[in-house]
């Protein structure tokens, strides 16, 4: 039996500075605050029509409170803790070393209602809510809930709309983490089960509100059935428009047994 494919795209692009910790693959929102961001690190794995996207918050300092906003490819029907060191395990792999540039995106509108809220949980100090609409109605929810938005995010809520009108936002309370006795550099993992006929991981979104030329380093892992398509095309540092293919290939054994060996980590194929 063909064993599943496993890539790296090594992206570095921006993610608007507000608060304390990071999430790749999200554009954080919020209040100011001084902040230390650290290199994000996200997963999506699909296989039989489900796509597992598991990602991490990292408490990097600062105070107070902020949020995020991931654009999803459908509705998850469970959105839970993700594992002890799936993420690290990942970054073992393949240690990555490069760096590019992204650029960022433009601006934007207004709002009219509200997006409808299909689930609310709390995993650690993150508040999660997962919303359906389109980009004026989850900007408005988000302000409405006290997050920030910057100019750009109608035009970037709205390109994401356009192909699904599922979004994860989700609200850290810097203090809370601390008064937990989470340390500098400790990440909450939280893992995704989407059922989807159409898998794809957001990039465009870390660019909000940062200008051209600011840069945040995020590693994508992917695990696939087969080899995935790459947008924009991975090239080499000097070419690429945003994104590196660092490595791409079968996955090995090992990796495929430490990775399902984790917890909620069981549906990984052999």
């Amino acid at each position: 039996m063909r064993r599943p494919w496993f890539s790296l795209a090594v992206a570095t692009t921006a993610l608007l500075i507000t608060a304390a910790p990071t999430l790749a693959c999200g554009g954080l929102i919020g209040p100011n605050g001084a902040v230390n961001l650290l290199r994000t690190t996200t997963f999506a794995g699909y296989h039989d029509g489900v796509e597992h996207y598991v990602t991490s918050f990292e408490f990097a300092g600062g105070g107070g409170s902020f949020g995020s906003i991931t654009p999803l490819p459908g509705i998850p029907t469970d959105v839970v803790r993700g594992g002890d060191w799936t993420l690290q395990r990942l970054i073992r792999e393949t240690d990555p070393v490069d760096e590019l540039a992204f650029a960022a995106a433009d601006g934007g509108g207004e709002s009219a209602r509200e997006a409808e809220v299909l689930l609310e949980t709390t995993i650690d100090a993150l508040d999660i809510t997962i919303l359906r609409g389109g980009g004026d109605e989850v900007g408005l929810w988000a302000r409405n809930n006290g997050f920030r938005l910057p100019p750009d995010a109608p035009e970037v809520l709205d390109f994401y709309a356009d192909r699904s009108p599922i979004f994860m936002a989700a609200a850290f309370d810097a203090d809370a983490a601390a008064a937990r006795g989470q340390a500098l550099g400790d990440g909450t993992p939280v893992h995704l089960t989407i059922p989807t006929d159409n898998p794809w991981v957001p990039l465009r979104i870390l660019g909000l509100g940062k200008a051209d030329g600011e840069l945040v380093e995020a590693d994508v892992y992917l695990l696939t059935d087969i080899e995935p398509a790459l947008l924009p095309k991975a090239g080499a540092f000097a070419e690429s428009d945003g994104l590196i293919l660092d490595h791409s290939a079968e996955a090995t054994e090992s990796l495929l047994a430490d990775l399902r060996s984790d917890v909620g980590m069981e549906w990984v194929p052999d």
